[in-house]
């Protein structure tokens, strides 16, 4: 696990300033060291997190005669059986590290090696010999690159924050605003920067060095997975998610796990405890006065049940506003889950105790049916109570628990000068013009809606980057492409709306997890959202006035504050200012430079 950064010149005017301050801006990602790559054309390298082969995995690592070089973020966690198979073809090696698998799995197989993968990586790899450079992203995208170009030069890195220092000018990109308005976060390929992308997940993006083309392609398509009725499937669930998480067992460092006491990390605890060669280490954390969604009693009680180690945490409401500026940072993008507060307590609390690795439950929710609002919505459809396009603009909400999500109306109503892009829904078009006739139909565009917005774009961006502000790798077995496949491609799992939440994922578990784990419903890290989100309105709403986005024009301030005198002291709106704040301070520290200790809240 690290931070990779790089600049590609194609006038061969390579300027390593730049790409030294990337890297330094990823020393989150990668406390343990750094290497790097240099020549006339490319300058390009990586932060280490040290996980695998401690000592001899330092990075960039090359093929046999050094024609391709590699730099990667993540882990190939099948790496021991591609290894053993390269080796028969005759390939040699110097380490133990699973990048260097990577190199030799392009050296053997070209692009089609991306596919052989099973793990989660994002790969920065330099031929030579072809002159082309090539990024990679895993398939649910766990692990992000963000990149730009100019007309001498393209750019790379791990995060947003990092790969700004080479622009000129930082604008932001008012149509990915519009987008942050709808979705509370912003879906890839846009960020909030003009200029700036994300590569997609499940793709990768090659830049020929000679000419300055760069062309992307998909390498995994998972709406194409062709339905079938799967035998044995409790059998097949069980079976491959237990095979992922021993996979993501493979670590020469500590592992742990966060611990809610669901169904989805009871699970991961139930597969790994017995193989781990160590004692696991458990994560939760609370809430002062354990409300009913803190869940640490039901942790600890699994945590003995397995005779692993167990350590817990709670937070306090005055630390929650207080760091709040401090977490928008730490997200690197604008991202208003109100739950990133307990998530980022749990890789804190697992860096506090020297865990470097952590297993988590993401994932499991959107494979197998986990969220009632998304049930509801989708039966909705089936019945053809409110058609088709009804059913698209209800996708927005089944997403979600919290306040008013995906309404902008707030934001058309305040909105200034400089707001001018035309307000759309961002929903798949295709979803919009061919209305499902099946179950089946009905079943994958739903979860192809869930997986390309909700879990891309909040989940796994939110985990992975509060998991390295801390340091902390984190792994994710539901993310598993072959479990991942097995559902996507089963016509049981795919119409499994129509039965209970987690159904089928429940019938593998029963011989594994008790019923009372089974039948509880569903909580992850969930805290005092109201309390938390008027507390933080009130400490820091002052940063509206003469603020960056009034200065800018993006909203305007008089009916800003037309909007917050009549409608603030709604808590229906209070989730529609939370979003507006994380804007504003977002803007102040990645395009003023504000730094987050000096955004304070207001007495």
């Amino acid at each position: 696990m690290c931070g990779i950064a790089g600049r590609i010149s194609f006038d061969k005017k390579n300027k390593a300033r730049h790409t030294s301050l990337m890297l330094s801006a990823l020393r989150h990602r990668g406390p343990d060291g750094m290497g790097r790559y240099s020549d006339d054309l490319v300058d390009f390298g990586m932060r280490r997190l040290s996980i695998i082969d401690i000592k001899g995995g330092d990075q960039p690592l090359y093929n046999e005669d050094k024609s391709i070089v590699i730099v990667g973020n993540g882990e190939i966690y099948n790496y021991i059986e591609l290894k053993t198979d390269l080796r028969k073809k005759g390939h040699k090696f110097r380490t133990a590290s699973d990048m260097e698998v990577a190199a030799h799995m392009y050296e053997e197989y070209g692009e089609q090696a991306w596919k052989k993968l099973r793990g989660m990586f994002a790969l920065a790899i330099y031929d030579k010999r072809k002159s082309i450079f090539l990024l990679v992203r895993d398939r649910f995208g766990e692990k992000p690159i963000y990149f730009g170009r100019d007309s001498e030069t393209f750019f790379f890195s791990s995060e947003l924050k990092s790969v700004i220092s080479n622009l000129n000018k930082v604008e932001l990109d008012m149509q990915a605003v519009n987008l942050f308005s709808h979705y509370y976060f912003i879906k890839e390929p846009l960020t909030l920067i003009k200029g700036i992308k994300k590569i997609e997940a499940g793709s990768s993006l090659k830049v020929e060095l000679k000419s300055g083309k760069v062309t992307s392609k998909l390498y995994w398509l998972p709406d194409e997975i062709v339905l079938k009725e799967t035998k044995n499937l409790s059998i097949s669930i069980l079976e491959t998610l237990g095979d992922a998480c021993k996979l993501t067992l493979r670590s020469d460092v500590k592992v742990g796990l966060a611990l809610s006491g669901g169904i989805d990390s009871s699970a991961i605890l139930a597969l790994t405890a017995p193989y781990y060669k160590d004692t696991l280490t458990a994560f939760s954390v609370g809430y002062k006065g354990r409300p009913e969604t803190d869940e640490r009693r039901m942790a600890r009680d699994l945590a003995k049940k397995y005779k692993v180690t167990y350590f817990e945490s709670e937070i306090s409401d005055s630390d929650v506003v207080n760091d709040f500026p401090q977490l928008i940072f730490d997200c690197d993008e604008p991202i208003a889950d109100i739950a990133a507060h307990s998530i980022r307590e749990v890789y804190k609390l697992a860096h506090k105790n020297k865990v470097k690795v952590i297993l988590g439950g993401i994932g499991g929710d959107e494979l197998f049916w986990g969220y009632p609002s998304t049930i509801q919505s989708t039966i909705q459809n089936k019945w053809n109570i409110t058609g088709w396009r009804k059913f698209t603009n209800n996708s927005k909400y089944y997403q979600y628990n919290n306040p008013n999500p995906y309404n902008n109306d707030w934001l058309k109503m305040i909105k200034g000068k400089k707001f001018d892009v035309e307000d759309k829904d961002f929903l798949d078009p295709l979803l919009m013009s061919n209305q499902p006739k099946s179950d089946l139909e009905i079943g994958s565009a739903s979860m192809s809606l869930l997986r390309e917005n909700w879990l891309k774009g909040n989940c796994i961006a939110i985990n992975d980057r509060l998991s390295m502000s801390a340091s902390v790798e984190l792994r994710s077995p539901f993310l598993d492409y072959k479990l991942a496949e097995l559902a996507y491609g089963s016509q049981q799992v795919v119409s499994g709306f129509n039965m209970p939440p987690k159904y089928y994922l429940k019938e593998a578990l029963k011989d594994t997890l008790s019923a009372e784990i089974l039948n509880r419903p569903k909580r992850g890290f969930t805290p005092p959202v109201g309390k938390w989100l008027k507390m933080i309105i009130d400490g820091y709403s002052y940063l509206f006035r003469d603020g960056y986005l009034i200065d800018q024009r993006v909203i305007s301030g008089d009916k800003l504050r037309l909007f917050l005198d009549t409608f603030g002291r709604s808590p229906t709106n209070w989730y529609s200012i939370y979003q507006l704040l994380i804007l504003e301070i977002w803007c102040r520290e990645n395009i003023l430079g504000e730094k987050p200790q000096n955004i304070r809240r207001r007495k």
